[in-house]
């Protein structure tokens, strides 16, 4: 299932648990990502978010996946193939290929 979550962010889910990223993260599609995601982590344990489609994101992108982490605490979100944007605030705020934790 393909979900439209800004003007320019599209997420599929090609398996249970699993939300791939495609376009571009930053304001426009924060809050509709937020609430994908927690969708999704309402129904599995453990959810990977594969970002290896994203050509950008910024601060507001990594700020939808903490807050969906905190909010679920019971639930490992997982991040993988951040783009550079995307993995330079990771790596600053020492989540780097981690799972987020829950707070």
């Amino acid at each position: 299932m393909t979900s439209l979550l800004g003007p320019l962010l599209r997420a599929d889910e090609p398996a249970p648990g699993e939300v791939r990223l495609c376009g571009e993260l930053d304001v426009c599609g924060e809050a509709a990502l937020a609430a994908h995601l927690e969708a999704v982590a309402a129904r599995h344990d453990r959810v990977v978010v594969d970002c290896a489609g994203l050509t950008f994101a910024d601060l507001r992108g990594a700020r939808a996946l903490l807050d969906v982490a905190r909010r679920r605490p019971r639930t490992a979100l997982v991040v993988r193939r951040p783009p550079p944007s995307l993995a330079v605030v990771l790596a600053f705020l020492d989540v780097r290929g981690a799972p987020l934790p829950g707070q």
